[in-house]
């Protein structure tokens, strides 16, 4: 319904500062409705429960709350961002209508994964943190930022 408007993570995505610039975003859209966040990590009812490419600082922190409370907003609900981008797939993309089990992975500054049993998610499953044989998480190998580190060619990556 309009432009994008982006304003940049700020430097170590401690919970004030991001929710902050949530607020910002709400404002300079002058929204006052319902909010929802995909957010990077595994959460539980609003809470984040685990901390790997923001600051551990939001480990334990009700990210619903806080963004409630820096927008005014009554309504707003946060939940795992691949969970969320799985859940949209499941509804309106190619995964719409598919029996079974669905996976659905993005990948970023890590790798995010959805995993869905007959349309039903498994939330936070987190593939991206599985470990591999050498002990290393695989984002630490596949992610879009290692492709970038490593100024790999799709093909190569």
């Amino acid at each position: 319904v309009s432009e994008r408007y982006r304003i940049p993570t700020p430097e170590g995505a401690t919970p004030e500062d991001v929710c902050r610039v949530v607020g910002e975003i709400a404002k300079h859209f002058e929204w006052t409705g319902p909010i929802g966040v995909g957010f990077p990590a595994a959460i539980r009812r609003g809470v984040v429960l685990t901390a790997a490419n923001v600051s551990k600082e939001w480990i334990g922190v009700n990210a619903e709350e806080l963004i409630k409370k820096e927008t005014g907003s009554r309504l707003v609900q946060v939940a795992n961002d691949a969970d969320v981008a799985g859940c949209a797939e499941i509804e309106f993309g190619a995964a719409k209508g598919v029996p079974g089990l669905v996976m659905m992975f993005t990948f970023g500054t890590g790798i995010g994964a959805a995993l869905f049993i007959d349309g039903k998610l498994v939330p936070n499953s987190e593939l991206g943190h599985i470990l591999l044989a050498n002990g290393k998480e695989a984002e630490h190998y596949a992610s879009d930022a290692v492709r970038s580190r490593e100024n790999l060619g799709i093909k190569k990556w």
